[in-house]
């Protein structure tokens, strides 16, 4: 029987290539690796060369520096600790750091030195542009550095046969192309995710922690003074069952009746005061100044709470500009409509004169903040009442209240106006001296000094809460004061009970008018 003939494989075969499916998908899953090679490569050459490699600019006031972080930050270093903004919500970005190498220039205006804040903030910006740019280009090269070296590990780890020439044109392909991806990966992140109100996400440490719990201090000093508006109630309605059991002698005549506030200072007291005008029948509220901190619009246009405050007293509230508040604050201030600012000008309320010159001191208006010296700031004070004096309207009535924020500047001013009440605030301490033609009235602070109000005593090194206080002054219907009742107690964090309320009668020894005139 003839052997069948056997099956073998020829070499053609066994030598057969794979699918061409296959060797694409192979060919695909490579360039995949070394892509992914070329950007984590960028990835990490950027940011160890530019948070390894600092870049910095200085001048003669600031030194500002800048490294990428895993996340994008301000820091700003002060003595107090150190202020850091979030300025993306998330990846990766430049840590900017600025630091001062002297105190800024102070310049002149008024006899008064100052500080060009919005130059400062200029300086720095640009110090800090002229950083990033520096930065930026670091991690360029970082980045371009990176995606070469990641491939180059790739072609040893993997084995890939490629001739040399090839070699050279992967790498330098997938490298460019991985460190453009990467840092246009960055550029778009950069845009997306930036926080264009990062600045209200401050954290701080040192001193400067401390100071970030001021505004939750104060809100809950904002809550406490609502809590305690029908205590402050029953105190003017106790004064007044006072005065209605009075001995025939001691009673007089009220015809209008002013409440007199100051030093504010960003704290809602109005709930109590509308409790006090309500039931002391207050005719209008005169507040002689520092309604805020920190002189700037903002403190009353995102405190609706303050504005509707004032606005739900129902009276007049007259403005005088104190040394805390900018004129950001006034113009905001004058959008609430029973506000009437007074500067350098007399009005009228009631058949009462009342004539109104601001503080010549300002926060944030670029103009003069204080002075060397106490009696520079008294001469200050003096002047200002002065020059309104003199730019006064001969014909412009006569002046029942002086009012000025520094006491300086509200007696000079009471004394050249020969009116029979000067009003200030400022020292945060009640005062008064009474004469025989003028009554000489230091408010105190209506807002226990806001978020300044604990300090430390001298003597012991207690720490001691400001009191808060606040007058209604009385008028007859000739327009003289008659009588005054002072309120003070202590901040609404203490206990109840230490409230000190007093009443007491004024009678000036005045040359009568030769126009008699009528106020009602």
């Amino acid at each position: 029987m003839p052997e069948e003939p056997v099956a073998t494989e020829s070499p053609d075969d066994a030598a057969a290539p794979p699918p061409v499916w296959r060797r694409r998908l192979f060919r695909a899953g490579q360039v995949v690796l070394v892509g992914l090679m070329a950007v984590v490569g960028a990835a990490a050459g950027g940011l160890g060369l530019g948070s390894v490699w600092a870049s910095s600019a200085s001048d003669d006031l600031y030194t500002v520096q800048a490294r990428v972080i895993p996340h994008s930050q301000i820091d700003i270093p002060t003595s107090v600790g150190t202020a850091t903004f979030d300025t993306h919500r998330w990846g990766p970005g430049a840590r900017v750091e600025v630091s001062a190498q002297a105190i800024p220039p102070v310049g002149r205006s008024a006899n008064s030195p100052r500080i060009d804040i919005d130059a400062q903030i200029d300086q720095i910006k640009e110090l800090a542009r002229e950083t990033i740019v520096r930065t930026a280009q670091k991690t360029a090269v970082g980045a371009l550095g990176g995606a070469v070296l990641g491939v180059l590990v790739w072609y040893a780890v993997s084995g890939a046969s490629h001739t040399a020439r090839r070699r050279v044109t992967v790498t330098a392909t997938a490298g460019v192309t991985g460190g453009v991806l990467c840092l246009a990966g960055w550029g778009a992140g950069s845009y997306l995710s930036f926080d264009e109100e990062y600045g209200s996400h401050l954290e701080a440490d040192g001193l400067l922690a401390v100071g970030l719990s001021a505004d939750k201090l104060l809100a809950q000093l904002n809550a406490r003074d609502q809590k305690y508006a029908g205590y402050v109630q029953s105190l003017a309605t106790y004064i007044s069952r006072l005065r209605e059991g009075a001995s025939p002698e001691r009673q007089v005549e009220v015809a209008t009746r002013v409440m007199l506030v100051s030093d504010i200072h960003g704290r809602n007291v109005y709930p109590q005061l509308a409790e006090v005008i309500k039931s002391e029948d207050v005719d209008f509220v005169i507040d002689s100044g520092d309604l805020v901190q920190w002189g700037t619009g903002f403190e009353l246009s995102e405190r609706d709470d303050l504005r509707e405050g004032i606005e739900s007293l129902g009276v007049p509230y007259v403005f005088v500009k104190g040394n805390h508040d900018g004129n950001a604050t006034v113009d905001e201030l004058a959008t609430v409509p029973n506000v009437v600012v007074v500067d350098d000008q007399r009005i009228e309320l009631k058949g009462l004169g009342v004539f109104g010159v601001g503080d010549p001191r300002r926060y944030q208006d670029g103009g003069p903040v204080e002075a060397e010296d106490p009696d520079g700031v008294e001469e200050m004070e003096r002047g200002a009442a002065e020059q309104a004096v003199e730019d006064l309207d001969p014909e412009a009535g006569p002046v029942d209240l002086a009012v000025m924020h520094h006491p300086s500047g509200a007696r000079r001013l009471g004394e050249l106006l020969e009116a029979p009440v000067w009003v200030s605030g400022h020292t945060h301490s009640p005062a008064l001296e009474v004469s025989d033609s003028s009554v000489d009235l230091t408010v105190g602070t209506t807002g226990a000094a806001g978020i300044r109000t604990f300090r430390r005593q001298d003597e012991t090194g207690e720490v001691v809460a400001t009191p808060q206080s606040f007058d209604i002054l009385n008028f007859n219907s000739e327009c003289a004061p008659v009588s005054l009742t002072r309120f003070s107690y202590p901040d609404a964090l203490s206990e109840v009970g230490n409230a000190l309320v007093t009443y007491q009668t004024l009678k000036l020894d005045r040359p009568e008018s030769e126009s008699p005139r009528t106020c009602e």
